[in-house]
């Protein structure tokens, strides 16, 4: 119910049902006290009136209302949802005395140990607290139900002046000139784009002629061009249609424009056969014109564009529509255009074609400037023309201050202002062809700051807690319905995902951004609804604010907090502070936060020891999140509470702590020694993650606490040597927990002595069989759940096993068919996995990490679906193969190679890699990383670089005993069609490696038989970014120029210990060397080399002194001796500096792109230094404590200067 009012201003089709729900059901809450007396008449008017709230609804564009700020219609919208809003809070209400009921009786069970004393007690308390609630209930309930009906009268009013109120024009304009789209080039001039061209003319052209000419296609290619509106795709389209007429590739070329409010397959096949015969179709039934179309298609290749199509949920519609289509001739191809994948991923499933796409992205500098000066500009004069390049030449050539682009935005307004309206236009088209619920979620992202990086888990939490996530009823939870809407928007190009670590790990994520254009119309279709405000501003139409983000809080006086409460209908609100506030600051906060009465959203970031009213004021919230509390009392009368967090940990007493367990409506919160402490979880019902929950003996704590908490999706217990017996966890109910997802099983690392009912205890520790990720760690029996022998854990995603030291053999998990990342960890007896090494681990594993098993021989064979292996501390003698089934290489033949990354790391026991997966050619094609250190026994490797056509990253260090063998002894080794090493033996230093030239990072440490080769292998490998060598004796110089030259993309070189070297050969052809590191190479002629361990004048030395582009520097001492022209040729570039010891005065204003600044050290006579507007991170490790109290102590200049910095430390 809490998104109810919300979707009734996203409006349409939701709007009547949302508000029927809401006047029944008060309704029936009146029944039930029998005081509906007098309000039938009101309720018949209420339900009478939806038909033309509805048409009112349905009638207006309610951007277009908003726009007209003070209309009468625009105000009476707004009274409405307020009386909405309203009438929910008093269901809300309702809901809220009915779980604080059950709350008492739960304490009263608790306190009150005589089933008969407790009854009277309960029925007592519950009398009176329902007769006392019941009367304040029905007077609001009633009077909200009023309020109500007298807004709605208005609806009148409105109905006969709703027929002004056309659709946008400006839109419908654009929308009417998009559906005369045709194949005809509109665009004059065309900008960019050759390379795209290229591309889209390729794919529609290659193997075009293969075939005969009455051969037929099974299936017709699609390939579709996604990107934002107003890009250019349409205009790519029509450019690729000009191209190909009068060619002999197509018979027929046909550009349909599909986008319209609705998806009519009769209208759209009208229009192809349309263009198809340059005249209107007799027929008007589909199947009718689908024959037609079938024999104009019979033959004849075609290319079908279908343009700015939109409909991505009528699977059937779309069947239909290209049932003609589905027989075509050999060479006919599918083009579609469209603002979003999920369309593409519809068509092309229709089809039963490829994904075949194309994101589009915007124009480089020059297209976009030749396009900006086309578009703005074309009707201008020739003198107004000139005028705008001298205004803005002048400003680009003075110091750019942000007063002069203002000036320049406004001069270029006034020249030409129309050009963000048709952009946004363009946006709005976009977002109207959204369902309500998604353009609500929407909207509510423009309370975030620009570039904000969403995580999935955080924004859809808050969405829920704010109400905006609609639950139809079923089992549907709502993280999965807002899941999904983030899904939505993602596919549908509202928001981008950007993926974080490693893409082959099980902790493989991300973020979701949205893009400044797209950020820009969430604020503008808002309606006044969401609003972000930076201190200093100032809001008009308070009242109309449902979600406030108020950034940089600590800067608002308390005249200002105090006026919080005049947006009186807020629902989210967000205070974020850039430092610790003073204690009048929380107090006057906390008088706010009381005042506002329909609050369901509450964040605090930075604002220490604050206190909810004991009375409590905001009994609608659901969420709400801490950096500091000081007073739990009124936070635990929060019955609606949902989602409860914390930044930091807050000392409880035991008091405190068991009334948080009265929360019954809780689903997640910070729970243990990081948040809030360990509390009763028995009443919890709600709860979907508990972590880190402590079994203790004591009452509260026990496993079987656990019990009523049905709905957990994840759990980490521990401490379960605290468990008794394995009766115990009977009662916990742990197998009938259906939506467990993720279960760890913890017992305490000092826990050494075994049990008798260890092994009992893990036996009953079985889960519901549609667990996905189960981990034990630091178990001390010696058997084997025996539940993975007979339960089908058919959803098992992931198994890890940690810290286990008593098991000795493990079975192959074999039967797991889902199972994709596997960890055995700290196995310190294990020996054997499977029951022979002829086994093969999963067929569907994906990751498999092996790590301090140092009993472990050998491992089963591998599957060919493995992406990463990883290898650390274990006892192998040899690498296992991957497996090969039904005796040929399936690989080589149909399956592609999959295995992407390999580390192999302290393996004293490995002497060869002969017969190892390393040396079968199919699967390791695909191989990107490979690193294999740390295995002193290793002498010999035999690799297949030339094999590796896609490694990008290898590292080989510390196995001193490698060695290569001799020339003559390779041919004895390898046959010739697989060797592993290319000897050219001009003479005995062209030595190489046949090193793939995708090769970007390249690591020697200790190696010794390997360095030189490798050294000499370097030639041509155009994609090399970075280069280090540690402990290498044997290299005695760098490769030559010429080998230099070759390196194009080498940005970074590190050389520590190479106690041998005497030369950096060639490094001085470098200019573009972005980090150079040399240290402790003893003979090394130029004893004065690397700037971070002499001082600044080693800039002035060759090869140093042509640096450019450097991005992060660090120096002992000073700054101004750094040479002038240096500091030129790198001031653009020069992201991060640090200074051991800072000079007394530091010039860096002119590092215009400097984000990062350390001082090692600050002295008291230390000025403070202009500091450049791009810096983000300021830290001094040890500052002169005057100097620390002048710079922090705020409203002085440094600290105004300093407060403006995202991180700061001192």
């Amino acid at each position: 119910m809490a998104a109810t009012a919300a979707l009734v201003f996203a409006g349409k089709s939701i709007a009547t049902p949302a508000i029927s729900f809401i006047v029944n059901k008060a309704f029936s809450y009146l029944s039930e006290w029998h005081q509906a007396e007098g309000m039938e008449a009101v309720k018949d008017r209420l339900l009478q009136r939806l038909s033309e709230i509805q048409a009112v609804y349905a009638a207006v564009n309610l951007e277009q209302i908003e726009a007209q700020n003070g209309s009468a219609l625009n105000r009476w919208l707004w009274r409405f949802r307020d009386a909405v809003e309203g009438a929910e809070d008093a269901l809300d209400e309702v809901d809220y005395y009915k779980l604080e009921e059950e709350a008492h009786a739960r304490n009263l069970q608790h306190q009150v140990r005589n089933p008969v004393i407790s009854f009277i007690r309960e029925r007592v308390v519950e009398r009176f607290v329902r007769h006392a609630s019941e009367g304040k209930m029905v007077k609001t309930l009633r009077k909200a139900l009023e309020d109500l009906d007298g807004v709605a009268k208005g609806v009148c009013t409105f109905l006969q002046l709703i027929s002004r109120f056309d659709t946008h024009p400006l839109i419908g304009h654009a929308e009417s000139s998009y559906q005369q789209t045709s194949s005809a080039l509109t665009a004059t001039e065309f900008f960019g784009r050759d390379r795209e061209k290229e591309q889209i003319m390729r794919w529609l052209t290659d193997k075009l002629d293969e075939g005969s000419s009455t051969s037929r296609n099974s299936t017709i290619p699609v390939f579709a061009i996604i990107g934002i509106g107003g890009i250019g795709k349409t205009t790519l389209g029509q450019l690729v249609c000009r191209d190909l007429e009068g060619s002999s590739h197509f018979e027929i070329i046909v550009l349909a424009h599909v986008s319209g409010n609705t998806f009519s397959v009769t209208r759209i096949t009208k229009k192809i056969l349309e263009a198809i015969t340059k005249q209107k179709p007799n027929a008007e039934t589909l199947q009718a014109l689908q024959q037609i179309l079938k024999l104009e298609l019979e033959n004849r290749k075609f290319l079908l564009i279908l343009d700015d199509v939109w409909e991505d949920g009528q699977r059937m519609e779309w069947e239909l529509l290209m049932a003609p289509f589905q027989t075509s001739q050999r060479g006919s191809r599918i083009l579609l255009t469209t603002r979003m994948q999920s369309v593409a991923d519809m068509v092309t499933s229709v089809m039963g074609s490829k994904k075949e796409y194309m994101h589009l992205r915007g124009l480089d500098g020059d297209d976009n400037f030749r396009l900006f000066q086309k578009v703005a500009f074309e009707d201008l004069k020739a003198e107004d023309y000139t005028h705008l390049l001298r205004i803005a030449g002048g400003y680009l050539k003075e110091n750019v201050s942000e007063q002069y682009w203002e000036n320049l935005h406004t001069q270029l307004e006034q020249l030409e202002g129309k050009l963000d309206v048709i952009v946004m236009t363009v946006l709005r088209s976009s977002y109207r062809h959204l369902p309500e619920d998604l353009q609500l979620c929407f909207r509510y992202c423009s309370i975030f700051p620009k570039n904000y990086m969403f995580k999935k888990d955080g924004l859809v939490k808050m969405w829920m807690g704010s109400g905006l996530i609609h639950v139809k009823g079923g089992m549907e939870r709502p993280e999965d319905i807002g899941e999904g809407y983030l899904a939505q928007l993602t596919r549908k190009s509202f928001f981008s995902f950007v993926p974080t670590g490693d893409p082959y790990s099980k902790h493989y994520t991300g973020y979701y951004i949205m893009h400044d254009l797209l950020h820009d119309l969430a604020r503008n279709v808002s309606f006044s609804e969401c609003v972000r405000l930076e201190y200093g501003d100032y809001m008009h139409d308070r009242h109309t604010v449902r979600h406030l983000w108020i950034a940089k809080f600590s800067k608002l006086t308390i005249e200002e907090i105090e006026a919080i409460p005049f947006f009186k209908n807020l629902r989210t609100l967000v205070i974020e502070s850039s430092s610790d506030l003073g204690i009048v600051h929380v107090h006057a906060l906390e008088r706010a936060v009381e005042n506002l009465k329909g609050l369901r959203l509450l964040i605090l970031k930075r604002v220490p020891k604050f206190c909810f009213a004991k009375e409590v004021a905001n009994k609608h919230l659901r969420y709400v999140s801490f950096s500091g509390m000081q007073e739990v009392q009124g936070l635990s009368k929060l019955y609606h509470l949902q989602i409860l967090a914390s930044e930091r940990s807050i000392n409880l007493g035991p008091e405190q702590l068991k009334k948080l367990g009265n929360l019954s409506r809780l689903r997640y919160v910070s729970y243990g020694i990081n948040g809030f402490g360990e509390f009763f979880v028995v009443g919890l019902s709600s709860l979907q993650e508990l972590h880190n929950f402590q079994v203790q003996e004591k009452e509260g704590y026990q496993i079987h606490s656990l019990r009523n908490l049905s709905k957990l999706c994840k759990l980490k217990m521990c401490n379960l040597e605290n468990v008794r017996s394995h009766k115990e966890i009977i009662k916990a109910k742990l197998s009938e927990k259906f939506h467990l997802r993720s279960l760890s099983l913890n017992w305490s690392e000092t826990n050494d002595a075994p049990k008798d009912e260890d092994d009992r205890i893990l036996d009953q520790l079985e889960p519901h069989t549609r667990l996905q990720n189960l981990e034990i760690a630091c178990y001390n029996g010696v058997r084997f759940p025996s539940w993975f022998n007979h339960l089908s854990l058919t959803n098992m995603v992931s198994l890890e096993l940690r810290r286990c030291g008593k098991w000795v053999r493990l079975p192959a998990f074999g039967k797991l068919k889902l199972l994709k990342h596997l960890e055995l960890q700290k196995l310190t007896e294990l020996k054997q996995i499977g029951i022979s090494p002829d086994v093969s681990l999963p067929q569907n594993l994906k990751t498999l990490v092996v790590e301090g098993c140092k009993e472990l021989r050998e491992l089963p064979l591998l599957p060919p679906s493995l992406v990463q292996l990883e290898i650390n501390d274990v006892g192998l003698s040899t690498l296992p193969r991957i497996e090969e089934r039904h005796g040929t290489n399936m690989g080589s033949e149909g399956m592609p190679p999959k295995l992407v990354l390999v580390i192999i790391r302290e393996c004293p026991n490995l002497t060869s890699l002969e017969r190892s997966f390393l040396l079968q050619e199919h699967y390791v094609r695909a191989l990107r990383i490979l690193s294999i250190v740390d295995c002193v026994g290793l002498i010999t490797a035999p690799l297949l670089f030339g094999k590796m056509n896609q490694l990008t990253e290898f590292r080989i260090g510390s196995c001193s005993k490698l060695e290569m063998p001799p020339a003559n002894q390779l041919g004895d080794q390898l046959s010739p069609g697989n060797s592993w090493i290319k000897w050219r033996m001009r003479n005995p230093e062209d030595k190489q490696f046949s090193i793939p030239n995708t090769l970007k990072e390249l690591s020697m440490v200790e190696c010794r038989g390997f360095e030189v080769p490798l050294l000499n292998s370097l030639f041509g490998l155009t994609n090399l970014t970075s280069l280090n060598l540690c402990d290498c004796a044997k290299v005695e110089s760098l490769p030559s120029p010429r080998v230099f030259t070759s390196l194009q993309a080498l940005r970074e070189i590190f050389v520590t210990r190479c106690s041998s070297l005497l030369s950096l050969g060639g490094m001085g052809v470098l200019p573009y060397l972005t980090w150079l590191e040399i240290t402790g190479c003893p003979s090394l002629h130029m004893s004065k080399l690397g700037v971070w361990r002499e001082t600044p004048n080693d800039l002035f030395l060759k090869p140093l002194r042509t640096l450019r582009d450097t991005k992060s520097l660090i120096i002992s001492v000073g700054f101004r001796s750094i040479p002038q022209q240096w500091l030129q040729q790198n001031n653009m570039s020069l992201k991060s500096l640090e200074i051991l010891k800072p000079d007394t005065r530091l010039p860096l204003e002119d590092l215009i792109s400097l984000k990062r600044l350390e001082f090692d050290e600050a002295r008291r006579h230390l000025e403070f230094p202009i500091l450049p507007s791009s810096l983000e991170s300021f830290i001094i490790r040890k500052c002169d404590p005057e100097l620390e109290k002048k710079w922090t102590t705020q409203e002085t200049p440094e600290w105004n200067s300093i407060s403006c910095i995202r991180h700061v430390k001192i």
